[in-house]
């Protein structure tokens, strides 16, 4: 997968369940008591305003170490079309509005447009508990962007299963924050590369050593109009951690085959993942904090009849 600037993108699939709006009262500044987390549920999840993403995914946008901060959360732009078990199939509801959106807008699922949020800073970030301390600020061309690349990161792994993992921003126009969780052995399915799947029957993945206080999360993309444009189609699963995953059939048959999907050299066809992640969340004055940790596997796949 090629790596890119498109970190909203991420976040706007991640907000596919966001039916209500979103908190955005008076933030507190530095020096406030910072809001504490909670361990997540292995459950689909609304938007949050702050999105912290440790390992390297999708969601991180290929960095090990990636958060975005916005004002408030995004607005919803996907919608659920067909579900069964602990999958669904969603689907961006409108490209475009009409009449269209500005530049500063985003077309929602319920075909209106609304403000694309801004970036803001959270003060600095501290990350204790990887293999070496981190302390980031945002970036200088967006004070609400904190990355640190491949080449910048602490070594691999990131951190060992269980080991205490505890993330602080300090405040500022978003609200100081502590996020905490622990980290999760590297996930390691039995299954190739490059995955072949008939609609026809359910598709089922295992792994050895499951982790009981884990999920495991499964996503197949479709493509995109362009190389960072928002995904047209993605198949969603979230497990509990037991050793094994099933998408029904039904869902399979909902989601567009490969041949259907093909890109040229204009389109965006990422590939997919699965792995293993803890997550734990915070409320604030200006909305969810989030941290997840991941382990993932990249593959390809071929959905066929």
């Amino acid at each position: 997968m090629s790596t890119f600037s498109r970190a909203v993108v991420p976040s706007l699939i991640a907000c596919f369940l966001l039916a209500s709006g979103c908190d955005t009262g008076n933030p507190s500044g530095p020096g406030d008591d910072p809001e504490q987390s909670t361990e997540s549920p292995c459950e689909f999840t609304d938007a949050a305003a702050l999105d912290l993403q440790i390992g390297t995914s999708f969601y991180s946008v290929e960095d090990p170490i990636r958060a975005v901060v916005y004002e408030h959360a995004q607005p919803n732009m996907y919608e659920v079309i067909a579900e069964a078990g602990n999958c669904r199939h969603i689907v961006l509801a409108h490209p475009f509005c009409d009449p269209p959106c500005t530049y500063d807008e985003i077309c929602t699922a319920a075909s209106t447009c609304e403000a694309n949020p801004g970036t803001v800073s959270a003060g600095t970030l501290t990350i204790t508990g990887l293999s070496e301390p981190v302390v980031l600020d945002g970036e200088d061309w967006n004070e609400g962007i904190y990355r640190l690349g491949s080449s910048d990161a602490p070594p691999e792994p990131l951190s060992d299963a269980g080991d205490p993992i505890v993330a602080s921003f300090s405040g500022g126009a978003f609200p100081a924050v502590e996020l905490s969780t622990t980290g999760v052995a590297p996930f390691e399915p039995d299954m190739p590369t490059e995955l072949d799947i008939p609609n026809t029957e359910e598709l089922v993945i295992s792994w050895a050593d499951p982790e009981p206080d884990s999920c495991v999360e499964l996503r197949l993309h479709g493509k995109a109009a362009h190389d960072g444009a928002p995904l047209q189609d993605l198949l969603l699963c979230v497990v509990d951690d037991t050793g094994s995953l099933t998408v029904p059939a039904e869902i399979l048959q909902s989601f567009p085959t490969s041949a259907d999907t093909i890109c040229d050299q204009y389109q965006w066809c990422p590939e997919s993942e699965i792995g293993r992640y803890r997550q734990s969340s915070a409320q604030t004055d200006a909305g969810e904090a989030r941290m997840t940790v991941r382990s993932v596997v990249e593959f390809d796949y071929d959905l066929h009849d």
